[in-house]
This record gives structure tokens, sequence and C-alpha cells, in this order.
């Protein structure tokens, strides 16, 4: 949305004697939050720093590459000292000086490189250790604690309600366990979220000016929004996203949608007739710009290692810019076609369908005979479990809130609703290719603005009988107990604790789990 062109077709009609009104509804509901701002950064802080104490001691352990740190830490060590994927032999002890890197020898890796560099910037600073590769991903988790917090102050107007969510996330089992994991999922949760909340701010951007313009007395078919810092931002972070895993496709066409439907509601609010078809006239162009160009050259930068060597994958034999970038083009589709034909069996594979119940969460690493749980039997484990309690009344949320939608079209439960969308639904049309239960981390943040909305309506406002107040806020209280009683319960399997087997077995609720 720029500037609404002064034709017959964007006649406002009805904005007389109602213009404060269309003021009010523009402003930013995060405006009317009574806590000030400063007590709302010092809250965020505060749950950040629980989220540090629940990932960061005993990053180290289990003292060895798990799951598919085999592949990402050895790309990052690569990419870091050769700028490209070639093979590295960590050697088997994979400590510090046992590294070897084969520059000579292409390896062929079927994900865009961003991950794996801010993964070997963890090896570089920390070194060929397990707290090495897992640093990036280890501070990247608390980021995203803060991030959702902010991301939910800014969408419900309520800074408890934006603490919350910044308190949920950092007490999850799945967040927790991809925060201490040297994986790409946990990046690309991130930098979707991130993008996520630049749209957010992007939406508040320009609803002030609007209502700036027309409180000083302009006519809404005068109005200008101009330079738009957050759209590009959101831009640039999708970039990043794409950067890391293909799969973040999806949520650029769904949030591209979602924000195109934000434009056209900021126009039907100031009465522009076919309002979704003029944002696509007046902010389409920038929309593509923002959402589509700049990702997409972002995702191009990324892979700059590969094009400024000769020892990247099929890289060798191209000569001249045109070969080089067909090199990298033919890359690109065997990429696609590994990921589209990848139907080998895995004992934890998990299809779509039975994420939403949490049936066959990802064992990440697993010992029978440990030490350190006094006498008997000791088993340690690494498993990519969320919270029980608080993913299932998730879901029941995220239920609730396509009612929400639907019934009533309240614009924050779309919101939520999209990431869910982006981040699940896509995968339901791949039943045969092997997916994982681990793979839901990028849609937990937008399952936990799901409960969060959720929990608003519970406590509802201040308009309501202090009775059902009150009766709400027992209700969510509480959640959040059971929350973290699941919490301190599941922290050992969460972390590689010593626990003893009978111990462990309390906590694999379901015979799927084990």
């Amino acid at each position: 949305m720029t500037e609404t062109a002064a034709d017959p077709g964007w006649r406002i009609s009805g904005l007389a004697g109602r213009r404060q009104d269309v003021i009010d509804r523009l402003r930013p509901g995060v405006a009317a939050d009574p806590i000030p701002t400063r007590l709302s950064w010092l809250l965020t802080g505060a749950v950040a720093v629980l989220a540090a104490l629940l990932r960061w001691p005993r990053l180290g352990q289990p003292a060895d590459l798990v799951f598919d740190e085999v592949y990402y830490a050895k790309d990052a060590w690569a990419l870091v000292t050769t700028g490209v994927e070639v093979e590295v032999d960590l050697g088997t002890l994979t400590r510090a000086g046992d590294e070897r890197v084969l520059a000579e020898s292409a390896s062929f890796v079927v994900h865009p490189p961003l991950g794996k560099w801010l993964i070997g910037v963890g090896e570089l600073l920390v070194g060929i250790t397990p707290t090495g590769w897992r640093v990036t991903v280890a501070v990247l988790g608390v980021l995203a604690v803060i991030l959702l917090a902010r991301i939910a102050r800014r969408l419900t107007g309520s800074t408890v309600l934006g603490t919350l969510a910044g308190l949920l996330l950092a007490v999850d089992g799945l967040a927790i366990v991809m925060s201490r994991t040297a994986l790409l999922d946990g990046i690309l949760m991130v930098a979707l979220l991130a993008a996520f909340g630049c749209l957010l701010c992007d939406r508040d951007w320009t609803r002030s000016r609007l209502a700036e313009q027309l409180g000083a007395g302009a006519e809404p078919d005068r109005v200008a929004i101009g330079w738009r810092p957050w759209l590009w931002g959101a831009g640039a972070l999708l970039g990043c996203a794409l950067a890391t895993k293909w799969s973040a496709v999806w949520f650029i066409l769904v949030l591209a949608v979602m924000w195109l439907l934000w434009e056209a509601g900021a126009l039907r609010l100031l009465g522009v007739r076919a309002p979704f078809a003029r944002a696509l006239m007046t902010s389409g162009g920038w929309g593509v710009a923002a959402l589509g160009v700049v990702p997409g050259a972002v995702y191009l930068l990324s892979w700059s290692g590969w094009f400024l060597t000769d020892r990247g994958y099929g890289r060798a034999d191209a000569v001249g810019p045109v070969e080089v970038l067909m090199a990298w083009l033919t890359y690109q589709r065997q990429a696609l076609t590994f990921h589209s034909g990848l139907t080998a069996d895995h004992s934890y594979q998990a299809g779509a369908w039975l994420w939403p119940l949490l049936l066959r969460p990802t064992a990440f690493a697993y010992d029978g005979a440990a030490v350190g749980c006094g006498t008997g039997e000791c088993v340690t484990e690494v498993i990519a479990l969320a919270n029980p309690i608080l993913w299932w009344l998730a879901i029941a949320a995220v239920v609730w809130q396509a009612w929400r939608w639907l019934a009533d079209r309240d614009w924050r439960s779309g919101a939520v609703l999209s990431g869910v969308l982006a981040g699940w639904v896509p995968w339901l049309f791949f039943p045969a290719r092997t997916t994982f239960a681990f793979y839901t981390i990028v849609v937990l943040p937008f399952l936990i603005l799901a409960l969060v909305l959720t929990a608003g309506s519970l406590l509802g406002t201040p308009g309501d009988p202090p009775r059902r107040r009150q009766l709400g806020a027992g209700a969510v209280g509480v959640v959040v107990v059971a929350c973290l009683i699941a919490t301190w319960f599941f922290f050992p399997v969460w972390t590689s604790l010593p626990m003893p087997r009978d111990e462990w077995g309390w906590r694999m609720w379901l015979p799927s789990w084990i």
C-alpha cells in the first residue's frame, strides 16, 4: 500500500462521521498495554534467562555427534575452512585436533549452506567439540524465546500474555532439545519467527502511518505509506530461512498471502471498494519485490562459496559464467530429486498426520549402559519430545482459534493459523516421504501463540464480571503450573541426564515413544 489513487474505483463510502473510530482501530493494540515498555523488557529478559538456564548447562552432552549432527557439524567445518562443503573426517573421538578436511573431495549436500555457516561460526569460536557445534543453536534458542515474547505482546497488546508465550517456549522440551542439537530446523524456526515478527511490525507501522495522516485531516484517497523497513526486513529473513532449508518456501507463500490480506483489511477499514483487488494493485508489486525477489537474492548469496571456489560439488568442470550457473542449477535439481525421492525407512520416522497427537517423537541419542545415577542400571536419552501438557492443550487451542477465525474473523487467529498451515499442512501431501516429528519445531511458536490467545480469552477484559475473570485466571494458572511440572519431570530425557532405567520408563508415557 503506497497511495490510493483518485479514480472512481477508489471512492470512500461512509467514512464521514466515523473518522475517529477508524483512527482508533488503525492504532496498534500494543499501544494500549498498561505495563510500561521498560518493565515489559525486564519480564522478557527474565524468561530469556530461564531459557538459557534450561539450554546452556552441559551443552557438550552427549559428548559425541548425535542424529544428523554427523552431517551438519562436518559440513559446517568445511564451509568455514574452505568456503564450500567438502568431505570431512572428524575422527572416531570427535575431539579438537582430530579433524581432517579433504579439500579435494567435494561433498554432495542437499540443504542450502546458511544454517551450516552459522553452526561453523560456533566451531570457529569454541572448537570442533560438541559444545562448539551446538553453541550457535543454543544462543538462537534463547533468541527465539525473546522474539516470541515480543511478538505475542504485539499481537495481543498485553505484556502478561507476551511473557506467558516466552515462558511456554522456554520450558518446552522440543524447543530445549532443538536448542541443544546442531540441526538446521532450530535455525529455520528462528528465521521464520523473526520474519513473522517483522510482518507484524509492518502491519502496525503502516496502520500507524494511516492513523497519523487521517488524524491530520488527510482524505483516505490521499494517504501514503512510503518506506516500509519492516517489510524488507521480513523478506531478508525469509531469504535466510530459505537459505537454511527449502521447506521455508511454504512459509514464504502463506505469509505473503497473509500480508496481502492485512493490506486489504486496512483498505476495507478505510471504506475502499474491492479492497483485496486494490491491495493487489497498489501493494502487490512491493510484496513481490520484498517477499519474492529479496528472499531469492539472499538464497543465491548464501551459495557464494560454491560460486567463488572450484571445490564444490559439480563446480570443478564449469568454466565461464553461463556454465557455472547451469552447473549450479543442475545441482539444485539433483538436490530436489533427492528430497522428493527420500523414502528410506527409519525407526523414528513419523508421518505428518501423527504430529498433532505426539505419537512418535524422535530419539536423538540413547545409552542403555550409562553411569552416574547411583546403583543399578542407568540410562541417558535425548528425545525430541514436546512438553506433552503444553502440546496437547495447544493443539486444542488451534482448533478453537480456527473457529474464532471462521466465526469472528479475528485477524490474530488467522495469523496464528497461517504458521500452522505453512509448517504442517504441506507435509500431508508427501505421505511416502521419510519425515520426522521434530520438523514441528517451526510450528511450535504458532501453537504457543494459539494457546496464549486462548488464555487471553479466558482471562477476559476489565469489563467482565470479577468472578468470571478470577475463574479464567485460575484456569490459566493451573495450565502454567502443569506445564512447569511436566518440564521438571521430562527434563532428564531432554538433556541426557543419567537416571535409573525404571525412572526412564516412567517418562515413556506411550509405547510409541520408546
